[in-house]
């Protein structure tokens, strides 16, 4: 029989307050990961709009509005629709090494 999660596997090595130990634990990992995420990508958008716009002093209203799409994308039962989410992200994040990169290019040659 085929193990396909954390869980199951303490739960074949250790019984049922294994299993029970490993899903809080990776609830403690999970969640603290979450917020602390929330709160650099807050930082971060602050930052922009801050220097970009002068909207500053949001970080709140920055983190609700990710929460907002946020638990929808959460109640997705199948990693086939996440995925495209993960797609999108993922081809952002290299358009923006990219224009990182650039920048930094651009910055050398300039002395």
């Amino acid at each position: 029989m085929e193990v396909k999660s954390y869980s199951e596997l303490a739960h074949r090595v250790h019984g049922a307050s294994g299993k029970y130990l490993v899903v809080v634990l990776l609830f403690i990992v999970q969640f603290s990961c979450c917020v602390s995420y929330l709160y650099f990508v807050s930082i971060v958008v602050e930052t922009i709009l801050c220097d970009e716009i002068s909207v500053c002093g949001r970080e709140t209203e920055y983190k609700l509005l990710m929460l907002i799409v946020t638990i929808p994308l959460c109640l997705l039962k199948t990693y086939t629709y996440l995925s495209y989410v993960s797609m999108a992200g993922i081809a952002c994040a290299t358009v923006g090494g990219f224009m990182l990169i650039g920048h930094c290019t651009d910055i050398l040659v300039q002395g």
